[in-house]
Order: structure tokens, then sequence, then C-alpha cells
């Protein structure tokens, strides 16, 4: 057989561009992931870790298909029926190594600038900003896992048409949505973002062509509604007194590690139902939650069940705030003064650079004002001001309807889930940076990450001319 007859028979094998490539970022990623996990075995626990199942003895109080519980179900279930913490970290690790690895075998797949993008995906997948918390037993592995997956999925049914991929995509994205509420939230402000296109694209067509994928969207959103709704009333407190899981959202959004809670608690202390709270923009977290329980049931009650509605119409009102938190949010959340446990990194420190930074500041949940800064010694390094910037300039190009880009039916799917991705981190960052403005780069990572992925998918559709591609094929 020869050379040229081999070449022909390992592509029609595997038809994902540059084997080598990917089996050698395969190794980094899985290598890189493993030197993680054997840092600590266990995991390092935090706060909240119990809620989520993690720990000797989980309870099974904790599981609820209602949603009556602190956290949702599905992340829960699967930590409750894992034997230890041991095995829980394994599953966060091996999930989240075969997400990225899809990710890249993905991007070698009819997209121009293969290499590029597989070597920035694994960059960033094996960032100590990333693989970390796959160690941490909270619920950002899952939600970054998942997430990247839900991507993955959404290109594959885009391009094939599969009831395997519709199925899978699904899936994921059920488990997507209900790791975070700040991932439903935005899912739904992408959905009505997305109204206008779809206008554009006559609705009637886009719906006939796609009433599977509709209907299962439509029930995984009722019931995340349901999930999310039930889970704001549960109580945050260990011991079931107290502040509510929607009463400490408002706690983050009026006290001083909201830097512009000053402004909120001016306008909230316009409302006569707000109780006897007063003026908290200089109080701690914990000051508060002290008040709520020995002093302002009422107002806690009342921030429970009225506070979002009010703080929706309040942000309507005054979108600088939005702007200004986005802002905050787009600085310090991408640059972790420090992580939430240890990491170990096999690459390069200038590949984090690629995409995060450093600050000298703590700006979270540590007793100290989000308000009292001292600016002439502030240090903040923020690369993703600039993958945001770089979102942008691509969305105004590839949206131009006299820019021929990404004509063929595969590269469609490229352009259509890069600028979705790219859309759903815009409006994470901005959605979490609003709703707690606190622990930023905890809150944001999930944002910043399909940012990256945004914008690596698509820098691959830059080229107008798609025919000396088509010829070379």
């Amino acid at each position: 057989m020869r050379l040229d007859q081999i070449k022909a028979r390992a592509r029609t094998l595997w038809p994902y561009g540059n084997t080598t490539l990917f089996l050698v970022a395969s190794l980094i990623l899985l290598v890189a992931n493993l030197c993680q996990y054997f840092l600590k075995p266990s995991g390092f626990p935090q706060g909240d870790s119990w809620a989520y199942a993690f720990g000797p003895e989980p309870s099974s109080a904790l599981i609820s298909l209602k949603g009556e519980a602190l956290r949702k179900w599905p992340i829960v279930a699967l930590n409750y029926a894992l034997a230890s913490d041991y095995i829980r970290m394994a599953a966060q690790t091996m999930i989240s190594t075969a997400a990225w690895i899809l990710m890249i075998r993905e991007s070698l797949t009819f997209e121009r600038n293969q290499k590029v993008s597989a070597l920035l995906i694994t960059c960033l997948a094996i960032t100590p900003q990333i693989a970390s918390w796959n160690s941490i037993q909270l619920s950002e592995s899952y939600s970054i896992s998942f997430g990247v997956m839900c991507i993955v999925f959404l290109r594959r049914y885009m391009r094939l048409g599969s009831n395997r991929y519709l199925f899978l995509l699904s899936l994921f994205l059920f488990v997507f949505l209900n790791t975070k509420p700040s991932n439903y939230l935005t899912f739904i402000t992408l959905i009505f973002v997305s109204i206008p296109l779809l206008f554009s694209l006559n609705v009637r067509n886009f719906l006939k062509r796609n009433v599977k994928l509709t209907i299962i969207t439509i029930i995984i959103v009722l019931y995340t509604a349901l999930l999310t709704l039930n889970q704001s009333k549960q109580d945050l407190q260990t011991d079931g007194f107290g502040e509510s899981y929607a009463a400490a959202q408002a706690v983050a959004v009026i006290t001083n590690i909201n830097p512009y809670s000053a402004q909120v608690n001016m306008e909230l202390l316009k409302v006569s139902d707000y109780g006897c709270l007063g003026n908290v923009s200089d109080k701690s977290p914990i000051e508060v939650t002290e008040l709520l329980k020995s002093k302002c049931s009422r107002t806690e009650e009342w921030l429970t069940s009225e506070f979002q509605r009010w703080y929706f119409s309040y942000i309507m009102a005054h979108p600088s705030y939005v702007i200004k938190l986005t802002a905050v949010s787009l600085a310090i959340g991408n640059s972790p003064y420090s992580m939430y446990g240890g990491s170990i990194s096999v690459a390069p420190q200038f590949t984090s650079e690629i995409f995060f930074g450093s600050r000298n500041n703590a700006l979270r949940l540590n007793g100290d004002s989000a308000q009292n800064i001292d600016i002439s010694t502030l240090q903040v390094v923020s690369p993703l001001i600039i993958w945001v910037a770089m979102m942008v300039l691509l969305l105004i190009l590839i949206l131009n309807p006299r820019a021929k880009i990404c004509t063929t039916v595969h590269r469609k799917s490229i352009r259509a889930a890069g600028i979705y991705c790219a859309l759903f981190g815009a409006f994470s960052i901005a959605i979490s940076a609003v709703s707690i403005p606190n622990e930023w780069f905890r809150q944001s990572i999930v944002g910043q990450v399909f940012v990256f992925l945004g914008v690596i998918q698509l820098t691959s559709c830059l080229k107008v001319s798609e025919n000396s591609s088509q010829r070379s094929r």
C-alpha cells in the first residue's frame, strides 16, 4: 500500500484533522488533570460543600426533585450516589477531561485554524484557573464541564441533525442549567435576545425544522424554573433558621462587598416594606445576617419574597449600575487574588496569562469593604477585557449580512455556536456580577470560559472567501 493510500485510509478513519496534535493535546490534558487530582484526591472542602452532598455522611434530604433543597438535585444526586469524596473528585476530574478532549476534537473538525484552535483550547483547559476547580467541593467543575459539552453537541446536532446528539445536548443542557442559578438566568436572557434573530430567519420555518429541539427546550426551561423558584425559598444556614437563599443573594447586593451598594441602599430606603435594617451599605454580610436572624425577621421575609422583583426594576432603571458592576467583574473576576484550593500546573505561567491575569487586592468575602480600596496601590491585570473587545469586533463582522462568512453547512454550525457561546459568556458575566456582586472569580468563571471558547470559534470564520478551502478538500 502506497503512502498516499495510507494517508487516505487514515483520513477515512479519523476525519478530524491532525491526529498527532489531538493525541498530544489529549495526553497533556490528562496528565494535567491527574496531577491536579493527586494533589488532594479528597478535594478541598468549602463552607457550603455539604449542600452538594460532599462529606462522609451526606443526607438524602439534600435531594429534591421539586427543588425544595439548598442546591438543585442533578449534581447533588450524583455526589450522593458516589461512595466517597475521593470518588467524587475522580468523577469531576474524568468528566472534565472528557469534556475538554471532546472540545479539542471538535475544534479539529471543519475549522480553518485547526492547530491554533486546538492549542488555545488545550492551554485554557490546563490552566490552574480551570483545572483546580476539579479539586474543589463545589459545582463549578461540573458547570464548566457540562457547559463545554453543550457547545460540542450543539455544533454536532446543528451539523448532522442526529437524534443521538439531540439527546446528549438536551441531557447536558439540563444538568448545566441546574448547576448555577446564573446559568439559567443567562440562558433565559439569551432566548429573549434571540427572538429578533429568529424573526429575521422566519420563526415558523425555524420551528418546523427544529420541532424536537424546541419542545425539549421548553420542557427543560419550565422544569428548571420550578427548581430555581423553590431553591430560592430554602434556608441557607445549616441550622435551618434565618436567612434564606434568596435573602443571602440580597445581602450580597446591599452590603459592603458590593462596591456600589450605597446607591442601592438609597433607593431601597424609600420602600416602606423594607423594614428595620436601614442603610447597611457599610456593614458586612455577617453583620446584616445576624440582624436578619435576631431583629429583622420581617425584613428577611421581604428580601426573600419581594427583593428580586424590586431589584430587577432597579437595574432596569439604572443601566449605569449594571455597566459599572460588569466592568468590575471583567477586571477583578478575571484576575483571581487566590483560588479556592491548591493547584498544580504542568504548563508554563505564560499559558495562563493568555486568559487570566492577577491582582494584589482580595475584593471577596473576607470582612473587608469593597468600597475602601487604595487605588494608588491597586494592581490589576485582566486579559479578559481584550478577549471581550475581540468578541465584539468579531460579532460585528460576522453578523454583517453583506459579509458572506462561514456559508458552508459545516461552518454555519461553527458560526452559530460561536455566536451563542460568546453572547452567553458576556451575559453570564454581567448577570453574575449584578445578581451576586461577590466572589467575582467564582461567580464569573463559567461566563469567562464561554467568552474564550466563543472567540476561538469565531476566529475560524474570519476568511470571507471559501472557494480556496473548498478546492483543497
